[in-house]
């Protein structure tokens, strides 16, 4: 992923790292990851490809998604191509949100970096007035 250099980019960034945030809160995941795994089982097609979309890591923690993804690695290669479909493109949003977060890190890193960078150059101005002042 590119650097984010517009403030509409990073913005983007932050609303969807939260939004993310959010999804993954509140949520008892074990119980979650339980009746998703049974679904996956289902002799449905429909069942089985709507329990596969719902691994993502933009909706449980990393742990949870980790675990569920090694189940759905199954599916990748199920007879329905829906199935199929669904569980090969939990790959795809595993590697948009693990762009995302890094990315998330990165700013919220250069921004520390910048609020240090101006807390310093604030005390260098403080001490240079006192000084001036003697």
């Amino acid at each position: 992923m590119k650097p984010l250099r517009s403030r509409h980019a990073i913005a983007h960034v932050e609303h969807f790292v939260q939004t993310v945030e959010n999804a993954r809160a509140g949520v008892d995941w074990e119980t979650e990851a339980a009746r998703i795994a049974a679904e996956m089982e289902s002799a449905d097609d429909e069942v089985r490809a709507r329990a596969v979309r719902e691994i993502c890591p933009c909706r449980m923690p990393w742990p949870v998604f980790n675990r569920m993804r090694k189940m759905a690695k199954q599916l990748q290669h199920d007879p329905d191509p829906k199935v199929a479909k669904n569980a090969l493109h939990i790959e795809v949003d595993a590697t948009q949100v693990m762009a995302f977060e890094g990315s998330f890190e990165r700013i919220r890193e250069r921004m520390e970096t910048v609020e240090e960078e101006d807390s310093r150059s604030s005390l260098k101005r403080r001490r240079q007035r006192s000084r001036s002042h003697r």
